[in-house]
């Protein structure tokens, strides 16, 4: 079995840092990890930045591009002619 090492996740709000406990730290990480997955990332470190008018996410590879082209191919089919 591999190790598995837990989830580091710090959430700040105006440089304070909000305390989270175990499970949330590990719900929020696993959160990110997923969308930056989504995005074709695979970082271990994942930084977002949230501010009121943009959204940045960073791997250690560099800033993650948050526009994804989907092929029409993937999308789903066989409702039917109902439309």
């Amino acid at each position: 079995m591999e190790d598995i090492t837990p989830l580091k996740t710090q959430l700040l709000v105006n440089d304070a840092s909000v305390p989270l406990n175990e499970f949330t730290q590990s719900y929020i990480g696993n959160i990110l990890k997923g969308i930056v997955r989504a995005l074709g990332e695979n970082g271990r470190n994942v930084s977002i930045y949230i501010e009121s008018d943009s959204l940045r996410i960073y791997t250690e590879n560099g800033e993650v591009e948050l526009k994804k082209e989907f092929p029409c191919s993937n999308l789903i089919t066989g409702f039917g002619n109902n439309y």
